[in-house]
Formats: structure tokens, sequence, C-alpha cells
């Protein structure tokens, strides 16, 4: 029997130490999506879908990049092996991992297969609580609103290179099917702050 319980147990604790992340990064994530979510309740899946993991997985297959940065200028970053490995390995744990509840201060976890059964409730909801005036200011307004009610998060684990100098991070906010923005960017540590560095892939729909 406990030859039973350790077996279940090991096959298990992975996942659940991976999702267990630590108070500072949790924060980082935070403010990551809060640029992007100002206000309200952060809505975000259990998991980041394989599809996107894929999809990161292609964009970083070279070890040598040009890539542009937050001032529009190119800079070099070369990848050493080593820390290929890891990036890849961390990239394969993901498929497995499983955020936690409540991440956040002010937040909720969805399934990831009710993801588009939740933003097509939340923009329901908001069209039949709101009644939209004709005028072009009011209907900017109500756009903006309507996409802060339906705004949806998927993301990736940080992924740490450097003693912690740069990471790497994904992530995606969903509001409708033509309504969103992804970003796949090195982030640097700079003056006891980490900023948005280099962009590998990013994108408004």
């Amino acid at each position: 029997m406990r030859v039973v319980i350790f077996l279940i147990c090991y096959q298990f604790f992975p996942t659940f130490l991976f999702s267990q992340i630590d108070s500072a990064t949790t924060a980082i994530i935070e403010s990551i999506i809060r640029k992007k979510h100002s206000q309200g309740i952060i809505y975000y899946t259990d998991k980041l879908d394989s599809n996107l993991i894929l999809g990161i997985k292609n964009k970083i297959k070279a070890r040598k990049y040009m890539l542009r940065n937050t001032l529009g200028e190119f800079e070099t970053i070369v990848i050493a092996k080593k820390e290929k490995r890891y990036i890849d390995s961390i990239l394969n744990k993901t498929y497995s991992n499983i955020w936690i509840d409540s991440l956040f201060g002010n937040s909720k976890r969805i399934p990831k297969d009710s993801i588009w059964p939740h933003i097509q409730r939340k923009n329901s909801e908001f069209y039949a609580q709101k009644s939209l005036d004709t005028s072009k200011n009011e209907i900017i307004k109500s756009v903006g609103e309507q996409v802060r009610n339906a705004n949806t998060f998927q993301f990736s684990p940080i992924i740490y290179l450097r003693e912690k100098s740069i990471f790497l991070f994904y992530f995606i906010r969903l509001c409708g099917a033509l309504c969103g923005v992804q970003e796949l960017y090195f982030y640097k540590l700079e003056n006891g702050e980490y900023k948005k560095w280099l962009a590998i892939s990013e994108g408004v729909f």
C-alpha cells in the first residue's frame, strides 16, 4: 500500500511543484498582465494551450537572434547550448503544468477548454447590461469596457536565464475571436526592475 501511495505522489509531484512559484515571480507576471488589464478580476486558464506551447518552441528553435528592442533598435542575443536545453526542458514541462487557483490577488482560474464559452458569456452579459449611446465617444468607451470585461489570459512560466538577469515570457490576452494581444519577449533586469527588452514575437488582433 505504501508503495502505491509513493508512486501516485511521485507521478503528480513534479506538476504540483512546477505550478507553485515564488511570490516575486508571481508579482512579476501580475505586473505584466496588469499592463493589459489594469483593473478588475484577472481571468486566466489553468493551462497554456498545447498549440501555443508548440508555437513558442517553433519561434525559439535557433540560438542566435537579431531582435528589435523597445526603442526600435536591433540587438543580437546568443543563447548558449545549456540555456537552450534549459528553455526546452521548461517548455516541455509546461504541457503538464497546471496553475493554481487565485494565483494573483484578484484573479480566478478557469479550465482551458472553457475559455471560449467564458469569453462569449462575458460578452453576452456585457451587451445585456449595457445600452449603447449612438455618440462616437460613448461607442469608443463601450468598446473599451467590453474588452476589459471579457479579457482572459493564458501565459507561460517565466524562464529565468543568466542568474535571473533576463527571462523569457509569453502571454496571450483574448477578448473575442478577433480581439486580443500576444507577446513573446525577453525581459531584462535594469536598476532592480525587470523591463521588456527584446521582442521575439508579438501581435494584436
